[in-house]
Formats: C-alpha cells, structure tokens, sequence
C-alpha cells in the first residue's frame, strides 16, 4: 500500500519525473497534511467481477448476485487499469524524464503507438476473463 496526498492506495502506478531541488519541500509538505488531515481509504484494485456491467451479466446468465461495500469502477478505467496498465509499466520501467512534458509526451507515445490488432488483443483478453468469471460462478481466479 502507498500514501500520496491523505490517500492510501492499494496497487499504484505513478509515472513521475524527479526534482532534487523539491524532493525535501514536497516531503515536508505531504507531511504537514498528513499531521492536519485525516487519511481516506481508496479501494482502486477492485476485482473484474465487482464491475456493474458484469454483475448485470452474471445475474441475468447464471443467477449470481454481488453484495460488496466498495464503489465500483466505470468499464473504461477497468479496461485501462486490468489490460493497458501492465504494458504501459513494462514500457516505462527504467526510464528517467526531465520534467512532467516529458513524461506525458512518453505515456501518450506509448498508448497511441500501438497498432489495432494490440487492442483487439486487450479487449479479447476481456473477452477470456468475462467468460471464465462466469464459468466459475463468481469464483476469485487468479489472471
């Protein structure tokens, strides 16, 4: 789990550039709102069988209805977060950026340098996953 901001989140990725020259001032800073505010919870690694849609799909195929206390994603961000995420980390691991320009221009030359048949992939992986979560009735599965 990390901490960034009075948050605390589970399975982060923060592409960043480093400045020595605020490090220590951006530190002391998060540490005084840490001291004057509370810290909220963030559940952002939500299983693929929590997302509405699916639940809607498992109810009407097989019966199965989903009870759980944290807010679902919307489909777009689990497409991003389960599919696109593993690829963009393994393309930017490793990598130094000068400032917050160069690490937008990296992530948006990576998202818009895949061709077609890379999508088509990513969405049948979807595909695969929605179709063993209803094989297995709902049942936790590792990916």
């Amino acid at each position: 789990m990390t901490s960034s901001s009075g948050f605390v989140t589970q399975d982060e990725m923060c592409v960043h550039y480093f400045d020595p020259d605020t490090k220590q001032q951006s530190m002391h800073q998060k540490r005084q709102r840490k001291l004057t505010r509370g810290v909220l919870f963030l559940q952002d690694n939500t299983s693929p069988h929590t997302q509405p849609n699916f639940q809607w799909l498992l109810l009407l195929t097989v019966g199965i209805n989903f009870c759980h206390t944290h807010p679902t994603q919307q489909i777009e961000s689990y497409l991003l977060a389960f599919h696109l995420f593993p690829y963009l980390k393994a393309a930017l691991q490793d990598n130094k950026y000068e400032n917050n320009n160069a690490v937008i221009a990296a992530v948006e030359d990576i998202l818009l340098g895949h061709d077609k048949e890379f999508y088509r992939m990513v969405i049948s992986k979807l595909e695969d996953r929605s179709l063993k979560c209803i094989a297995r009735k709902g049942d936790y599965f590792e990916t």
